[in-house]
């Protein structure tokens, strides 16, 4: 049963991680708020559907809906911004979600959460059991990665790359910069949102912690292995930051060991990320 809710929160972070490499991989702009719009997606299911008793699919198009102007919201913070001052923005961005979701208690519970947060149910039938809610995930997560590697290889993809690389090129050929960035915080916010969503119901609980710093580390690290390929990468990534921790657990290793080692490989990787070891393409600011 723990195997199966493991490899649950991974197809999660799968579907997180597709949209959040069109954002960082492709777009060519490092993010520390990616971990807010998952958080949205999570409390918006939430809250609608645990506290004012929303059907599960309306909820969850606003989660989609309201991850996906957080991040035209975090597109429009960063627009002008490069380098330290972007990843300043945009770990601002997610600190003061943190904070609102902490002591906003009327709405989040504060610290103390929401509990029971229902699981989707589809022509009668319903996902209770962790079988179904794997299903559940894995298509979403295989929708996500699809819909990504589309993107990736379509005109807009190559647009994305010619706005990395050559910004003042592309203005200079029509292309509006800040118009295609936008765009693109927005489509990786409705990844986020799936994904929150997933994981709220994986977990039927969701806190303050699902929007805390350590979220989007985990994210960016997922995308540092991801590489150049957004289906293999994605899968890889997940793969050695999300399930090999667990893992460990298999082999006598105690819950607080596994977070020391999860702790320790974002720490290396996001090393390695700001030395510039595990790029092929460099990154640049919204400009």
């Amino acid at each position: 049963m723990y195997q199966l809710h493991i490899i649950i929160l991974a197809a999660a972070y799968v579907t997180v991680c597709a949209g959040s490499y069109l954002m960082v991989r492709s777009a060519g702009a490092i993010s520390l708020g990616q971990g807010a719009l998952l958080g949205i997606g999570a409390y918006a299911i939430a809250i609608g559907s645990a506290e004012f008793g929303l059907p599960y699919w309306v909820s969850l198009v606003s989660a989609v809906g309201l991850s996906s102007l957080a991040g035209l919201v975090l597109a429009h913070l960063s627009i002008r911004l490069q380098g330290d001052y972007l990843v300043i923005s945009t770990l601002s961005f997610q600190l003061v979600l943190y904070e609102i979701a902490l002591n906003f208690t009327g709405l989040t519970n504060g610290p103390m959460g929401i509990v029971g947060v229902p699981r989707p149910e589809l022509l009668g039938m319903s996902f209770e059991s962790e079988s179904w809610l794997l299903g559940f995930a894995l298509v979403v997560a295989i929708a996500a990665l699809a819909v990504a590697s589309t993107v990736q290889r379509s005109p807009f993809g190559s647009v994305l790359v010619a706005v990395r690389e050559q910004p003042t090129i592309a203005t200079a050929t029509g292309y509006s910069v800040r118009s295609i960035k936008a765009q693109v915080c927005a489509l990786g916010g409705v990844f986020a949102g799936m994904g929150g969503a997933v994981i709220a119901g994986a977990t039927r609980f969701v806190d303050p912690s699902v929007m805390a710093l350590g979220e989007s580390l985990l994210i960016l690290s997922i995308i540092v292995l991801a590489g150049n390929r957004v289906i293999i990468g994605t899968l890889f990534g997940v793969a050695i930051v999300v399930i090999a921790p667990e893992l460990l657990r298999f082999v006598g290793f105690s819950a607080p060991a596994v977070g020391y080692a999860r702790g320790i490989t974002y720490g290396l990787l996001l090393t390695l990320a700001a030395r510039g070891s595990l790029f092929s393409a460099r990154f640049t600011g919204w400009h």
